[in-house]
């Protein structure tokens, strides 16, 4: 007699659901391979290794007398059915395995382990980190820059730990070489949100290929990787600010079709106090000095670093310390900014200089100098009104200015105004005054030449 003569069919038709459920629990199908949740991750299979592990589980084979598949095959037809997939990529703010983008079912790769809080965030156990904090930033105007760091830190944080989708700022730190910013990046930042990788390449257009940048939650940029002319800037501020502003990015991976999913990371630039180094720093205008801030290392900070394993070890049993105390401080209100990312803009003077001095738009600022020195020499003005057009024609008419390539090309001329402009609006106490109104037909400007 049959199993389903003894037992009757309600009860065997059970069995066999749950002796397939079992041994098909967490496998997922995306059209081509499986994949199962093990203890160290997300791993695929092909085919001919899961049905070696479906028979290992107890299922047969071979089809029994008045079945149409075998155990092994209702298993597979059951993971194509029942969980299939559309992709997979990590989402590092989830914790879920599987995650529904824009109608896209979604496995969730994510290996992103951020730092377990401890049960008190008392500053006496994180003895090396509460010090290295104390001294690490300048502070030339008494605005307290480390409680923005913390700020931001706290919200990075805040959004792995809690599952929550928090966009923020990116970092910019400059300062001398053996000062820590490597550290605060690739070890304490890292460590506290659960991963790094360098991400100057693609943030260079170097490379359209960012699947390790997609599995890690800090984007880490230094100074060796400075632009090498005004277009190679212009890309960098551009992917920089589109990376910033927008939650979403598009995964690439080699010989896989690009995926596009939420993404929480922050980006951290770290810079030495040379020409070459400064000129990363992005251009600071009106749609850009939101979504960074920039920090710059104290001079009085001179940290005693231990030997990497030593100092590694320190930084791992403080972390949780770290993080709790994260959790339970509050910011103040004077750093808070925007419900988009949480934190009040922060520029520190020498940044804000630096980007003007050494990036793109350096040579348009220059130019207009040299134009209103020119200019109040010659006709004894402190004003001087007008449009591209009619500026252009004056470069043209003083010898000390026709030669400049500057002035002979109207689009980058206007680019330079607006790009003066723009450094004067945006409150730099430095930046000659600029002004202009629009006419509808040509904008007028006004340049102070005092």
């Amino acid at each position: 007699m049959s199993w389903t003569e003894i037992l009757g069919g309600s009860f065997v038709s059970e069995y066999e659901t749950r002796k397939i459920g079992n041994a098909v629990q967490d496998v997922w199908y995306d059209g081509k391979r499986y994949y199962r949740y093990t203890r160290n991750g997300l791993f695929d299979f092909p085919k001919e290794d899961l049905t070696m592990e479906l028979r290992a589980s107890g299922l047969a084979p071979e089809k029994k007398k008045g079945q149409r598949l075998s155990e092994v095959e209702n298993a597979l037809l059951f993971i194509q059915q029942q969980n299939r997939v559309h992709g997979i990529a990590p989402i590092l703010h989830e914790k879920r395995k599987v995650v529904t983008v824009n109608g896209s079912v979604i496995l969730n790769s994510s290996r992103c382990k951020p730092a377990v809080p401890a049960e008190t965030g008392d500053p006496s156990n994180f003895p090396f980190l509460s010090s290295f904090f104390s001294t690490f930033l300048d502070d030339p105007d008494d605005s307290n820059p480390t409680d923005y760091l913390f700020a931001w830190m706290k919200r990075a944080y805040e959004t792995m730990h809690y599952g929550q989708m928090l966009q923020g700022q990116a970092v910019i730190l400059v300062g001398p070489t053996g000062r820590g910013k490597s550290l605060f990046s690739n070890r304490i930042l890292a460590g506290l949100l659960g991963g790094v990788a360098t991400a100057s390449d693609f943030l260079q257009a170097r490379t359209q290929f960012n699947k390790e940048l997609a599995e890690n939650p800090v984007w880490s940029v230094d100074d060796t990787a400075s632009s090498t002319n005004a277009s190679d800037h212009r890309k960098f501020t551009e992917l920089l600010k589109a990376r910033i502003a927008n939650p979403m990015i598009d995964v690439q991976a080699k010989y896989v079709d690009s995926m596009r999913i939420p993404h929480c990371g922050r980006v951290v630039i770290s810079l030495n106090e040379d020409v070459q180094s400064l000129a990363v720093v992005p251009a600071l205008d009106v749609s850009n000095a939101d979504k960074i801030l920039g920090f710059r290392i104290s001079p009085d900070h001179k940290p005693k670093f231990l030997p990497n394993i030593e100092m590694e070890e320190i930084i791992d049993r403080e972390l949780p310390y770290f993080a709790k105390f994260l959790l339970d401080w509050q910011p103040p209100e004077s750093v808070t900014g925007t419900a988009r990312y949480g934190v009040g803009m922060y520029l520190h003077p020498f940044i804000v200089n630096a980007a003007r001095d050494n990036g793109s738009r350096a040579p348009a600022l220059e130019a207009i100098e040299l134009f209103s020195r020119v200019h109040r020499e010659a006709t004894g003005n402190s004003i001087w009104k007008g449009t591209a057009t009619e500026l252009r024609s004056l470069f043209c008419e003083y010898a000390d200015l026709s030669g400049l390539a500057f002035g002979r090309d109207h689009y980058a001329l206007s680019r330079g105004l607006s790009s003066a402009e723009e450094a004067f609006t945006t409150g730099s106490s430095n930046a000659r005054p600029v002004t202009s109104e629009s006419r509808g037909k040509g904008k007028r400007y006004k340049i102070d030449l005092s």
